[in-house]
This record gives structure tokens, C-alpha cells and sequence, in this order.
């Protein structure tokens, strides 16, 4: 187990809802050709939307890049077709710890 703190990573897919309220967001992240669903949610956390282009590969491609630069912070990815879901990254990996 790494020493420093997990990042929390948010996944939603494009056009799923998900409640913002009651938790700081760092980021907002996705994949080229996702960013019009993304943009509302910056919007509404008042955070520019980053595109990674890893994430068109899927998921298990980008989360090492995202989660490096968040430890111990929480981010919202905007991809994909599963989700919601809550994952932690800690440098020795990730897992799911909230789906649905």
C-alpha cells in the first residue's frame, strides 16, 4: 500500500446525472469527444473541463495519469458507459469502492 493519500476519482458517464452537492472537486476530466457533457458539469462546479486524450482508450489508460496528479483529492471523470462509480487510485493500483 502506498503512504500517500488515495485519489478519489468520480466517473460518470456522458449524459448521466450524478449529486455534486456536499463534496469539493478538484478537476473535472474527459474524453475527447465527451466534453460537451463535461463542460456542464465544470459549469456547475465552476472548474475547467481537461481533456485526456488516454481516456478514449478507456479507462484503465488514464486513471494512473488523473490519479497521480490528485492525491488525496477528489476529481470527476466524465466517461465511458458504466457508472456512476467512485474509485480510489493510490499508486499501487485502483479499485471500485462505490458503484452505482
Amino acid at each position: 500500500m502506498s503512504l500517500h493519500c488515495p485519489a478519489r476519482l468520480v466517473v460518470v458517464p456522458p449524459g448521466g446525472t450524478i449529486d455534486l452537492s456536499g463534496r469539493p472537486f478538484a478537476a473535472v476530466y474527459t474524453a475527447p469527444g465527451d466534453q460537451t457533457a463535461a463542460d456542464a458539469f465544470g459549469t456547475t462546479l465552476g472548474l475547467r473541463v481537461t481533456v485526456i486524450p488516454a481516456l478514449a482508450e478507456g479507462f484503465d489508460a488514464a486513471v494512473q495519469e488523473i490519479g497521480d496528479l490528485h492525491s488525496g483529492e477528489t476529481v470527476l471523470v466524465v466517461t465511458g458507459d458504466d457508472g456512476p462509480m467512485e474509485v480510489e487510485y493510490d499508486g499501487d493500483g485502483w479499485m471500485v469502492v462505490r458503484a452505482g
